[in-house]
């Protein structure tokens, strides 16, 4: 029979041998992913000079020993990454549903008052962070296996993002990020996926007002001039 002919059982075993070259090449480029989750961290309350795992603590003044431990209030929420701690500077689109509208719309992060940041504390309300939404979170140019840093910031108020928190005015809100921490990336299809557990303690902590601010840099230099003369 024709099928039976060496020439062509050995190019099909050629054609078997590509395919599986191609698939091996695949799935070692393959973009990787992790959730956004620490319920695991819930029920610890490590506090908030946790270096790891840690969870998100409110503070009413400047000492983040007085933190405490947010389980009523949803955050907005965004994402840095890079490939070293130094490197984590790079903002990532953890929208990519697109949920967010209106001056949210294409700024790729988690806002309270829309549906992508929506009970990403209070669903457990412990602390966690949670995301209702179930998204693996892909990291450009990072295949799986690769292992990167994530710094997340974390910043109350209807400031789209975390460098547009002000003192006042419709902005006005507080902030506060992590510390570096690593994470190895999965394959998106994956059933298992690396959850940010491993982050510090996020603190939200206030921002001054203007008028302290002021005053504090008054006194600077009154003392300054008192010191010349």
């Amino acid at each position: 029979m024709v099928e039976n002919d060496p020439a062509i059982l050995v190019m099909k075993k050629s054609f078997v041998a590509i395919l599986a070259v191609c698939s091996m090449a695949v799935f070692a480029t393959a973009q990787g992913t992790f959730i956004i989750d620490s319920s695991i961290n819930g029920g610890s309350n490590p506090g908030p000079g946790a270096v790891t795992g840690g969870l998100v603590y409110i503070f009413s003044d400047f000492n983040p020993a007085d933190g405490i431990l947010d389980k009523t209030q949803d955050i907005n929420l965004g994402v840095l990454w890079g490939f070293s701690a130094g490197s984590a500077t790079t903002p990532l689109n953890i929208d990519p549903l697109g949920l967010n509208t209106g001056i949210y719309a294409g700024t790729g992060n988690w806002i309270a008052s829309q549906a992508t940041g929506q009970f990403d504390i209070t669903g457990y309300g412990s602390g966690a962070l949670f995301d209702i939404n179930g998204n693996n979170y892909a990291v450009p140019g990072a295949a799986a296996g690769t292992t990167i840093f994530l710094v997340l910031q974390g910043w109350t108020g209807n400031s789209p993002t975390y460098n547009g928190v002000t003192l006042t005015g419709p902005n006005a809100g507080a902030g506060g990020q992590t510390i570096p921490f690593a994470i190895t990336l999965a394959v998106n299809n994956s059933l298992v996926q690396p959850d940010v557990h491993g982050m510090s303690s996020l603190v939200i902590g206030d921002i001054p007002e203007p008028s302290m601010l002021t005053l504090s840099s008054l006194g600077v230099v009154l003392t300054l001039v008192r010191r010349k003369k």
